[in-house]
């Protein structure tokens, strides 16, 4: 199952094969500062059954370029970390849908290299 959750700065929705009700986070991702967007996101995420880590992707197309940097990620990946740590090696691998092939590459990169702050 690809489960696929659609942000968008007024709104983000979780879903998939057999995931009930979307997440509904307008108040959740587009702000506020991008380390917490991403932590609230990963707490959308982990807060919402059905979902299968290991083919996670999201489409975070129509977010704002000033939000996707390198912060929001770290803050995605440390609050997975935090909540769920046996999850955070399938995190580091969901695939992100962006705007431009070369944030696509930078993300890559980030979530390869993350390291959690007490790792």
């Amino acid at each position: 199952m690809i489960v696929r959750v659609d942000l968008l700065a007024t709104n983000t929705r979780v879903t998939g094969e057999a995931m009930g009700t979307p997440v509904n986070a307008r108040k959740l991702v587009g702000h506020g500062p991008p380390s917490e967007e991403g932590r609230n996101l990963s707490s959308a995420l982990l807060a919402t059954a059905g979902i299968s880590w290991a083919d996670l992707e999201i489409d975070a197309r129509g977010l704002p370029p000033g939000l996707l940097i390198s912060a929001f990620f770290s803050g995605f990946l440390e609050s997975v970390h935090e909540n769920r740590p046996a999850l955070l090696r399938k995190a580091k691998r969901v695939k992100w849908h962006l705007s431009f092939q070369f944030q696509e590459e930078n993300v890559a990169r980030w979530t390869h290299d993350f390291r959690p702050l007490d790792g």
